[in-house]
């Protein structure tokens, strides 16, 4: 945002200028209540963030200090009033207050406003919090691919506390207050455990819900707020006798499939004193398990965390051979994983290994935790493309020009396993490691198939992108001497890392998975939701044996590989992308070839990137691989654009049929101007990180060059849109007076001080040509191609 509109937010605060008139009462509220609550010298991000909150309807009344008092005293803004909001917004966004008062004193030198952090007006700033700070969670519970259903709409609004929508659309639109979803949750247990007081007593007290209705997992809308905390839900509910749920007992414990989650996360993340305190404050069942029945233990040892199994066999006396869905123990997993101690210490205990099943049973699962495609293969399938990956390797390996469209096709649609093939045999791993080339084959062609699916290939997030970012960092590494700083092990989990960092991919983006509060984004607590997702997918791929290409490692190098794919494919997540520009540019002015020319160091400038640590250097490749899109030839830049433009839109799709306010950039109706939207992309994300990276490498580098060339052709056609646009909406000026005046035509009477007369046949006298003042009918004709050509070039 610009210095400017932040002095006029700072001035409207002060009460020194007024919205424009034109401007809606409704919208002026929102506004003033959105600034009140901002401190005078927040800066201009954050003034954004609150701005778009509102227009998003997720502000709350935050004059109270008390949470829950604030939660009591919500204001949620109508939906028919997100519009004027939105209006609002664009007026302290476009500068246009009228009004302005040039004699106001400057703001406090408080407010400063960093260039870098400027923000178009074009939408992009709502698309960059979208990504860097994910927006507050809403949305329902489920998605319907035919519109919201009736439990998606209560849901919504029993999320947000919206009491008037609840009582519009039980009263007035019919819906069954008791409307159950999938798993049999009401919109009692959505408000329940949301906190939102005021929407229970109207649910039970007005609309005459079930306060004690019980869902699939056995938990009521009073276990639900007591789990989240809510207090004062729990009071009330407790006061007008709602039951609890029939939860499963073992051992006498309560427990529930989210307590039982909530304890498999802390085993997963080595959390001991979060299992202590679950098992013996809270009396979670320690062998409870989650919807695929795996205990903490199974994902103690899956993750090979040696102290947290002892823990959770020695001293909560965990059952040492529960079996999972697939008739898998923890033995099992731990032994897939190659962690010898934990198999040495289970099977001390008395461990049996379980009779796994998963190859079979895997097409049944309907887990997101699962690739959602068949797994087996048979072999008569398994095609040979030797010769193409060989033919791979010299052509598109060193070179920046490379077109994996091409490979594509000409693969037959096997790009991806093209390319890891060729990446295998360029570095001798497949002979090194000893790997099985029918495993590593099987391997990348279920990847393929399983790549980018939701109902049909997707339009960007799929295999050809995988191989295309494989084929960038691998170029990337070798060109900028890095590649020779990399052990075997390192080589290997970079190319897997590169091929899979989008492996499983829905089809949505974090910001969307928190909105809609999916399972994802519950289970990854909605950090890196989909950065999680492709790893647990990858891992999930890796335990079937017949896909299992690390099986002849050693447990050192697994260990070691999944360490660095872990952090190679979460270095993806944009919300981090901030912290590598930063860090990037710190070492610019110390390193970089523009601090050097401008101390006047006599001596020749030498890049030392590869004296930067090896671990920075392999996170910063896969960013550059993975946005590299922008740095292509014009032509292929502008496919892969299209590609991720069509993949925004169906988000957006999706979003309007559950009935919630579309994303940035998602709206197929609105979000036409594309070259504008890449302009925001390339100003604040990818020229940034990309010059940063030149100043370091080689400020001639081609991919940088194709950037700024790619930059100015969007610039271009930015122009070229304002001015269609321009010249459409004068057309259509034109057309409607043109109209309007040929509709008064006939009608007009003359004065009754006049006689009206026929006027005789015949040439005209001058004096009568002069004395006709009637104005002649606007010229419809298209601006000349000079005028055109003018106004572009003085844009």
């Amino acid at each position: 945002m610009g210095a400017g509109v932040s002095r006029r937010l700072w001035q409207f605060r002060a009460g020194k200028v007024q919205p424009a008139p034109g401007l809606s009462e409704k919208a002026q509220f929102h506004v003033k209540r959105a600034l009140a609550v901002l401190p005078e010298a927040a800066p201009g991000w954050e003034e954004l963030k609150a701005l778009e909150a509102l227009i998003n309807s997720d502000l709350l009344d935050r004059s109270s200090s008390s949470k829950k008092a604030r939660k009591e005293s919500a204001m949620h803004v109508p939906y028919e009033h997100t519009e004027a909001s939105f209006q609002a917004l664009r007026i302290f966004q476009d500068g246009t207050l009228e009004n302005f008062n040039s004699d106001v004193a400057d703001p406090p030198e408080e407010i400063t406003v960093d260039p870098q952090m400027e923000r178009a007006t074009d939408g992009v700033q709502e698309w960059l919090l979208d990504t860097l700070q994910l927006r507050t969670r809403r949305g329902a519970d489920s998605v319907a691919s035919d519109g919201p259903s009736a439990f998606e709409l209560m849901s919504y609004a029993a999320s947000r506390g919206d009491v008037e929508q609840l009582r519009t659309l039980v009263q007035e639109e019919g819906v069954d207050v008791n409307h159950v979803s999938y798993d049999q949750r009401t919109a009692m247990h959505v408000a329940a455990s949301e906190g939102f007081l005021p929407a229970v007593k109207l649910l039970v007290e007005e609309l005459g819900a079930d306060a004690s209705a019980m869902d699939a997992y056995g938990s009521t809308p009073l276990d639900d707020a007591s789990r989240a905390g809510h207090d004062d839900v729990v009071d009330y509910l407790v006061s007008i006798n709602a039951q609890r749920g029939r939860l499963r007992r073992l051992s006498k414990l309560r427990t529930s499939w989210a307590d039982s989650a909530e304890l498999c996360q802390a085993a997963a993340s080595g959390d001991l004193e979060l299992l202590r305190e679950l098992v013996h404050v809270h009396g979670n069942n320690v062998d409870d398990g989650d919807y695929d029945r795996r205990t903490p233990l199974h994902l103690a040892a899956s993750e090979g965390f040696v102290d947290v199994v002892k823990f959770l066999v020695d001293e909560l006396g965990a059952a040492v051979s529960p079996f999972d869905r697939w008739g898998g123990t923890p033995i099992d997993n731990a032994a897939s994983g190659g962690y010898e101690q934990i198999v040495q210490f289970l099977s001390e205990r008395g461990a049996r290994h379980g009779h796994t099943k998963r190859a079979s049973n895997v097409e049944e699962s309907k887990s997101f935790w699962m690739v959602p495609e068949a797994f087996d293969e048979d072999d008569e399938t398994l095609v040979h493309l030797d010769t193409l990956a060989q033919s791979t390797a010299a052509r598109l390996l060193d070179s920046w020009n490379k077109d994996v469209f091409d490979l594509q096709e000409a693969s037959g649609g096997h790009a991806l396993l093209a390319v890891g093939e060729a990446l295998l045999n360029r570095h001798d791993l497949i002979k090194h490691f000893n790997l099985e080339r029918h495993t590593v084959r099987r391997f990348f062609l279920v990847v393929e198939r399983t790549y980018g699916k939701r109902g049909s290939e997707l339009f960007y997030h799929n295999s050809v992108h995988g191989a295309d970012v494989a084929l960038t960092m691998h170029l990337f590494l070798t060109k900028f001497r890095q590649i020779e700083r990399l052990s075997k092990v390192q080589l290997l989990a970079v190319i897997i890392a590169s091929l899979l960092h989008d492996f499983n991919h829905p089809g949505t983006s974090n910001a969307h998975e928190v909105r809609l509060a999916t399972k994802r984004a519950r289970v990854h607590s909605d950090n890196a939701i989909l950065e999680r997702h492709h790893l647990h997918s990858l891992y999930t791929l890796l335990s079937f044996p017949q896909y299992d290409i690390f099986a002849p490692l050693s447990a050192e190098d697994r260990k070691t590989i999944r360490a660095l794919i872990i952090d190679l494919v979460l270095a993806t997540d944009l919300a981090r992308h901030v912290d590598y520009v930063n860090k990037l540019r710190s070492m610019c002015a110390s390193q970089g070839e523009a601090a050097h020319r401008r101390e006047g160091k006599p001596d020749v400038w030498v890049s030392k990137f590869h004296e930067v640590d090896i671990h920075f250097v392999l996170q910063v490749s896969i960013k550059f691989a993975d946005l590299s899109h922008v740095a292509k030839p014009h032509d292929l830049h502008r496919k892969w654009t299209q590609r991720i433009t069509e993949e925004f839109y169906q988000i957006g799709d999706r979003e309007r049929q559950l009935g919630l306010p579309i994303s940035p950039l998602c709206d197929r109706l609105k979000d036409t101007n594309v070259a504008k939207s890449q302009i925001g992309f390339f100003r604040f994300l990818c020229i940034p990180f990309y010059s940063a990276i030149a100043d370091l490498v080689d400020p001639h580098m081609l991919p940088f060059s194709r950037i700024k060339e790619n930059f100015r052709a969007w610039q271009l056609d930015c122009v070229q849109h304002s001015v269609n646009a321009t010249y459409e909406v004068q057309e259509k000026q034109r057309t409607s007076f043109v109209l309007r005046r040929m509709a008064t035509i006939g009608t007009e009477k003359p004065s009754p001080l006049q006689t009206p007369t026929t006027p005789a046949r015949g040439p005209r006298t001058q004096d009568a040509q002069q004395g006709d003042r009637r104005p002649s009918a606007p010229c419809l004709t298209h601006p000349t191609q000079s005028n055109k050509s003018s106004r572009l070039s003085e844009a």
